[in-house]
Order: C-alpha cells, then sequence, then structure tokens
C-alpha cells in the first residue's frame, strides 16, 4: 500500500510540474477546476480537458492541492471563451433524465454486482456488492483503476465481505435478487454526480462517487477504512484519472456558433446562481434577452461572455448546490419530507410515497412555486385529497406500524436535487420536487386524478416557466420509459370479474391500493414469462384477491412478457392462469 502511494505521489507530481503557480504577492484569483470551466462554456467535462490538451491558446492551469486535477483561473477562462470557439456539441446526458431507468454502465455494473452476490449465496443486492462489481474485470470505466491505485483487490474484498456477512451454505431460491433501499439511492445518486461534473454519462466512476460519500455510514466505508483508504481522497483520485483519461482521447467537434442560452447556463458562465441571474437581468446593462417559443428567457452565449468579462466584480466565488450523500436530503428538501410524512400520518397510511409528496406540493406550508403552479389548473389539496381517499375505497384504520420511505420515494427527492442542481440553484425547492415528480407520469393514482383536472407534465411545467418570469427553464421531458412498455397488441376491454370477498371477509374494490405477488414454486424460484414475473394481485392487507370461482386476476402478458393493454391503450385486470404447480403466497401487514 505504501509503495502503491509513493508511486502515485511521484506521478501527480510529474503531471503538476508543468502548470503555472501563482508568484510571491500575486492577487489571489477565483480558481475553477474542469466541472465548473464545462458549466461555464456550456460544454462537457471531458471537452474542456480535450481542449485543454489541443488549443495552444487555451489558458494553462494553476497548481492546485495534492492531487492532479487541475485548475484555471475563472477570468482567463472568460477571456479565452471571448474570442475563442464555442461548442456545438455541448453538453449531452440523454440517459441522466429517464427516472429509475439504469444506463448502459450501470446495467453492467448491477448485472456483475448480482453475480458477485449469488456468488455468495447473499439474497439482495447492496453497497458491498456495487463495490465488488467495480473491482471486477469485467467493470468498465475508471473505477477499477482509481480502487486498485489504493491497493484494493477483488479477491481480498470478496473474502472480507463473505466474513462480514457471511456466505450461507445454500444458495437463495431462484428468482429476482432486490435492491436495497441505499442501494437504489447510490444508483440515482450516481446520476447525480454525473451531472455535478457535467458528464455525459453515468459510468463506474459516479458510482463509486456516490459509494466514498456514504462511506461514514456503510459496509463499504468499514471495508475502506480497515485498508487505510481515505473515502475523500478516492473520490479525488477517481475524479483525477478520468480527466487524465479524457486528454488521451480524440476532442470533439468545437466550431463556433451564436448559441442561445437560458438562465441556468446564464449562470454557469457567470458562476452565480439562477436566482442572481434574474436580479442581473433587472439592471440595466444586462444584455438583453429574448422569449422562447416555449416562454422562457434566452441570450446569446458571447454577449454573457463579453459582459461578464467587463463586469469581474460578478466571478465572485460561489459553493454550487453540493449533492447530499446517497439517502440524505437539503434541509428544504427536508422540510418537503416531513409535510409528506405529516399527510401520510393523516391519512393513517403505513408510508410515504409519491403521491403523498405531491398532496404536499399543494400544502401552504411547503415552500417554492409548486403550489402557485398546481393551484392555477383550479385544484385544491382538499379537493385532491379526498378524491384519493374515495378511490382507496375503506378508510385505513389507525395503526403502530413505523412510517416507511419507499425507494420510490428517494428516487424522486433524488431527482429534485438534480434537477436543482441543473438549474443552477442553491436550494432544492417544492419547484424541482414537482420537476421530478413529472418526469414518470402518469405513475400513481394521485397523478390520474390530477391528469383528469387538466394537469400534465407539460403544462405544469409551462407554469412554472410563467410564474418565474421566463427564468426558470422549461425542462426537457424526459424520454419514455422502455423497461415496462405495454404490448403493441390491443384487446377488447374484457368485462370486469367478479371478487370474492377476502378472508377477513373485504371486499377487495375497497381495499386499495392494491399491489403484486409473485407466483413461486415450492423451492421458491419465480416463473417468468419472456422477460417480465408473473405476477397476481393482491389487496392492501396482503391477500390475494381471487374471483369468486377462485382465479387470480392481474394485467395479462404476451408471450415477450409485455402487458396487454386495451384498445385504448389503458391497463386491463383480468383473470390470469396459474402456472403448474404454482403458490400464491400472503403478505401480512407486519
Amino acid at each position: 500500500m505504501a509503495e502503491t502511494g509513493e508511486k502515485y505521489t511521484e506521478a501527480r507530481r510529474a503531471l503538476t510540474s508543468s502548470v503555472r503557480r501563482p508568484t510571491p504577492g500575486e492577487t489571489r484569483a477565483v480558481l475553477v477546476d474542469a466541472s465548473e470551466v464545462a458549466r461555464m462554456l456550456g460544454a462537457s467535462r471531458r471537452q474542456v480537458v480535450q481542449l485543454a490538451s489541443d488549443q495552444a491558446d487555451f489558458p494553462n492551469p494553476v497548481a492546485q492541492g495534492a492531487y492532479a486535477r487541475r485548475r484555471w483561473e475563472r477570468t482567463e477562462i472568460l477571456r479565452w471563451a471571448a474570442r475563442g470557439p464555442v461548442l456545438t456539441v455541448g453538453w449531452r446526458h440523454p440517459q441522466l433524465l429517464q427516472p429509475g431507468a439504469p444506463t448502459k454502465c450501470t446495467r453492467e455494473i448491477m448485472s456483475i454486482a448480482g453475480r458477485e452476490s449469488v456468488g455468495l449465496n447473499h439474497d439482495f443486492i447492496g453497497d458491498v456488492h456495487l463495490l465488488l462489481a467495480l473491482l471486477h474485470p469485467d467493470c468498465p470505466g475508471a473505477a477499477r483503476k482509481a480502487l486498485g491505485s489504493c491497493g484494493l483487490q477483488l479477491g481480498e474484498v470478496r473474502e472480507s465481505v463473505a466474513a462480514e456477512l457471511g456466505k450461507p451454505e445454500t444458495p437463495p431460491p431462484h428468482g429476482w435478487l432486490p435492491w436495497d433501499s441505499q442501494t437504489n439511492a447510490l444508483i440515482e445518486h450516481a446520476k447525480l454526480k454525473a451531472v455535478a461534473l457535467r458528464d455525459e454519462d453515468v459510468s463506474s466512476e459516479h458510482v463509486l462517487l456516490a459509494l466514498t460519500e456514504a462511506a461514514h455510514q456503510s459496509g463499504v466505508g468499514r471495508l475502506l477504512a480497515e485498508r487505510g483508504v481515505d473515502a475523500a481522497e478516492l473520490g479525488e483520485r477517481v475524479t483525477a484519472l478520468t480527466e487524465a483519461d479524457a486528454a488521451a482521447t480524440r476532442r470533439a467537434d468545437d466550431t463556433v456558433a451564436a448559441k442561445k442560452i437560458d438562465a441556468a447556463e446564464s449562470a454557469r458562465v457567470l458562476g452565480v446562481s439562477r436566482v442572481r441571474v434574474a436580479e442581473l437581468a433587472a439592471s440595466g446593462d444586462f444584455p438583453p434577452s429574448e422569449t422562447s417559443p416555449t416562454g422562457h428567457r434566452r441570450w446569446p452565449r458571447r454577449a454573457i461572455i463579453k459582459w461578464a468579462t467587463t463586469h469581474p466584480e460578478h466571478a465572485s466565488p460561489r459553493q454550487p448546490l453540493q449533492p447530499q450523500v446517497a439517502g440524505g436530503l437539503a434541509p428544504r428538501l427536508d422540510e418537503i419530507l416531513q409535510l409528506a410524512r405529516q399527510e401520510a400520518e393523516r391519512l393513517n397510511h403505513h408510508w410515504v410515497g409519491p403521491d403523498h409528496l405531491l398532496l404536499t406540493l399543494l400544502d401552504r406550508e411547503c415552500p417554492g412555486l409548486a403550489r402557485a403552479a398546481l393551484e392555477s389548473f383550479g385544484i385544491s389539496l382538499e379537493q385532491i385529497r379526498e378524491a384519493w381517499m374515495e378511490s382507496m375505497g375503506d378508510p385505513f384504520d389507525p395503526s403502530d406500524r413505523p412510517l416507511a420511505v419507499p425507494p420510490a420515494t428517494h428516487e424522486v427527492l433524488e431527482r429534485a436535487t438534480l434537477h436543482a442542481t441543473e438549474l443552477e440553484d442553491d436550494e432544492v425547492l417544492s419547484e424541482h420536487v414537482l420537476l421530478a415528480v413529472t418526469d414518470r407520469w402518469p405513475g400513481s393514482e394521485v397523478q390520474r386524478l390530477m391528469q383528469d383536472r387538466g394537469v400534465d407534465p407539460r403544462s405544469a411545467r409551462e407554469r412554472l416557466v410563467a410564474l418565474s418570469d421566463g427564468m426558470l427553464p422549461a425542462a426537457k421531458l424526459p424520454p419514455p420509459r422502455t423497461s415496462h412498455e405495454p404490448s403493441a397488441k390491443r384487446i377488447p376491454r374484457p368485462p370486469e370479474p367478479e371478487l370474492a370477498l377476502s378472508p377477513p371477509g373485504h371486499n377487495p374494490r375497497q381495499r386499495r391500493p392494491w399491489g403484486s405477488g409473485v407466483f413461486t414454486n415450492p423451492n421458491g424460484g419465480a416463473y417468468r414469462q419472456g422477460n417480465a414475473l408473473r405476477q397476481y394481485r393482491i389487496d392492501r392487507d396482503g391477500y390475494p384477491i381471487l374471483t369468486t370461482d377462485g382465479k387470480p386476476i392481474h394485467s395479462p402478458l404476451d408471450e415477450e412478457g409485455r402487458y396487454l393493454v386495451d384498445e385504448d391503450g389503458n391497463p386491463i385486470d383480468t383473470v390470469v392462469d396459474v402456472p403448474p404447480g404454482a403458490l400464491m403466497r400472503t403478505y401480512p401487514k407486519e
């Protein structure tokens, strides 16, 4: 380990030996790293590193800190941008905004993590399995290289995981390996790290950064500490390695273009928040804006850059919104979650789901613009809450069960932070939560109730733009999800099946929301059709929903495992066949 550290130190000195260092008495400048330069230029971090390597007149970096990651003076970057090229390629992140869907790289990482979990006879995928995946030879990206430079080897770490978590003698029943809630939050947090670094896709280095930030509360942190690896240093190391790799690759097109940029992009150029851009735009000498067809204000990038070079007083250092540790929350976002908890308790629910968050956005105490945007459609908190309660049937009984926050809710909260980071905002407020909720629409009963009253993702976002006087860019709608696309086939809508009472004597239609159980064999293995699990409906009490002749119901599947819908594209619940020898179980509430 000591020898590895010495080699890394020597390599770091070699990399920093050619950069300019501040002279004694020189005025201290505002220094920015490659990610911050990328925000200023509207580029990706990779493009900035390549520009620094290829453009002879690109400003020289200033040696800063103990690591090889380079930094530049902000004013020199602005002067270069005022006379140099403006990237036409820009920052592309088509997969980052697709909620809950893994990118190609994270899908590979999760597949390797699953194999590592199965190899240890574990029945879940946790953070330690992610670490093993990052150490695997098949793992793409720079994470394995960074971990190896710290002396971590796959076999040794695997033995430590087996010693800490155990290795059962028998493998778990064959079927789907669930992610624990922390793993789900880590994968979403990796997306957030990619956005914060201005990278174009999520790779293993972003997963490693998410792991290092959560190291103080995880098994990964203990494994690193036992080997003398500092999590923060490891994060710096993997970031520096990715920039070194980018410098060695072929650079992208950087031809000149008079691109128009919105308030968030202007904030990146100026190094201020989006709110500060709104204040500057109200001053007399700020470049004039134009209104886009979607209603948000835009400025020529070149005009903003030139204005910045003549107004250096506005280039004061600003600390961008820092992504929270995976699963942690920014203060105002935690306030919103607490209001959602109160909403769940008011309804005697034992979970805090995305629907509770959506109701909270209509609460008068909820900070931000979301309530005004939603109320402009003529809806109110009391109206939507009452309609939701009616859709669930019987009221929920009071319970001593602790409130659970499921992974879907953590995903929304992480994505709200992602939207705030993209918009260059200093706080995560209700408008960011609304943007996160509309990323997947309609996906819940409250969303359906709102849609019936005229609220849809596009119109909700347009209202936010109008309420912000055009200073909130019209966020692009995410691409449609591909993992649960319905079948291309359309079938006539079957009649509603007549349902039997549940064992306690309840009408299942009055015991919503419904869930799903999985058909299993006596050994616990799950039955599949194509890529989908074969399932049956359960009511909110955990009992399988059966027809009066004892048959289960669920959404039917086609041959490829895609859900069949009716001729209008609406989902169906109808009688489904029970696989031969399959078991149905009750999921008790406790």
